[in-house]
């Protein structure tokens, strides 16, 4: 469960990132939220290494069917569907990167509220320890 705020603009632009409020996540959410972000940032790793690989043979084909232009041995409209492909190839390529950043981000802020609910959870066991001495 994650609490509401009446004015969410007072929290801060670094609490809400993908629409969730990562800061105020309970143990068990985070874990849980920890392994969908990993499991998908294997995937967009692995996508941006298929990405990177369509951008290189997108890039190469337009630059061929350049001079096989200037040749006669294919039509303008070939060409143009093919320089088409690459730009849309490139665009592809940086929403793989975005995402992957995104994801880092996120990881990086679960992973630091994970340390501070396990810090906070030790100080409350020695806490709790000391009382019943």
């Amino acid at each position: 469960m994650v609490p509401t705020f009446s004015d969410a603009a007072s929290m801060g632009p670094s609490v809400i990132l993908g629409g969730e409020l990562i800061e105020y996540m309970s143990l068990a959410d985070v874990k849980e939220m920890k392994v969908k972000v990993e499991r998908d940032l294997t995937r967009a790793k692995d996508s941006l290494k298929e990405q990177n690989a369509t951008f290189a043979d997108k890039q190469k084909r337009a630059l061929s069917f350049e001079s096989l232009y200037a040749e006669g041995v294919v039509s303008r409209r070939e060409l143009e569907q093919c320089k088409k492909e690459a730009k849309l190839a490139t665009q592809e390529l940086e929403d793989v990167e975005l995402s992957l950043k995104d994801l880092h981000a996120k990881s990086t802020r679960l992973d630091q509220r994970l340390k501070d609910l396990l810090k906070t959870k030790m100080a409350d066991g020695n806490k709790r320890q000391k009382r019943t001495r």
